[in-house]
């Protein structure tokens, strides 16, 4: 997964929360990992699971390894904000 520079979450992060207004959902929260972090993709499917979220929208599929969904988070509803 790829990490953000400060900035760029913030802009991130921004991006995520005007996406999910206007498509109807209400932001639980916002999950950020850092460089140390084990095995992100399973993390992040463990919260999903434990929120009971009906998405997860990501800045663009290239925060994630290869630009694709990880295994683990294919059985979840994943948005992009952007294609890049």
């Amino acid at each position: 997964m790829r990490l953000s520079t400060v900035h760029c979450q913030q802009w991130d992060e921004i991006q995520i929360r005007s996406l999910a207004k206007r498509l109807g959902y209400d932001l639980r929260k916002t999950i950020t990992f850092g460089a140390h972090t084990d095995n992100p993709a399973l993390q992040l499917r463990a919260i999903v699971s434990y929120l009971g979220v009906a998405a997860v929208i990501v800045p663009s599929l290239a925060h994630f390894d290869g630009g694709e969904i990880p295994v683990p988070l294919r059985d979840a509803t994943v948005i992009a904000v952007s294609d890049a």
